[in-house]
């Protein structure tokens, strides 16, 4: 993991405290007044109720959907992971853009989909950021330093991930 989850909570807690007045790690810092912070991260099921991740994901984002109001610090961390690909991609697609059209919403959105970076050329507000990971021979190194810009394709590309979990390349090559 590159740490965007600890990166997402990392902004909610320094808000919290600049809000209380302790001081921040930071030679300057700008933060709004927020009323609010909504989160969607992580992923759980619940087999005792019979929910699915994905479900879990829906009652979640619905959640902040309806109570969003001005001023609110929205963090998102991998919405649409427990559907399919286009289906997922399409529903973080569209709640992306439902969270850049509430009034003084803050928002930061950790995805895999790299299709929704697209969404800088759209919006002059978005700005794209990266965690940086260092690809080597045998695995992934994560540098754990946040960058601006978009991951590379290849290292979100399932061959090369199965290949250094170990996956015999006669299976990554199977059509």
């Amino acid at each position: 993991n590159a740490g965007e989850s600890t990166y997402l909570r990392q902004h909610a807690l320094l808000c919290l405290m600049a809000h209380i007045g302790c001081l921040v790690p930071a030679a300057q810092a700008h933060v709004p007044l927020l009323r609010r912070v909504f989160t969607r991260i992580g992923s759980t099921d619940c087999l005792e109720s019979c929910t699915s991740t994905f479900a879990s994901e829906m009652r979640e984002t619905t959640y902040v959907l309806r109570n969003l109001g001005p001023s609110a610090l929205v963090l998102v961390d991998e919405l649409g992971r427990g559907t399919s690909h286009r289906d997922g991609l399409a529903l973080a697609w569209a709640v992306a853009e439902e969270l850049l059209h509430a009034p003084r919403t803050f928002t930061l959105f950790a995805t895999h989909y790299l299709a929704l970076a697209n969404l800088k050329n759209l919006y002059p507000q978005v700005r794209c950021q990266q965690l940086v990971v260092e690809p080597t021979a045998q695995r992934l190194r994560f540098v754990y330093r946040v960058t601006n810009g978009v991951s590379s394709r290849r290292l979100y590309c399932t061959d090369f991930l199965a290949e250094l979990a170990g996956i015999p390349r006669a299976v990554t090559a199977a059509e």
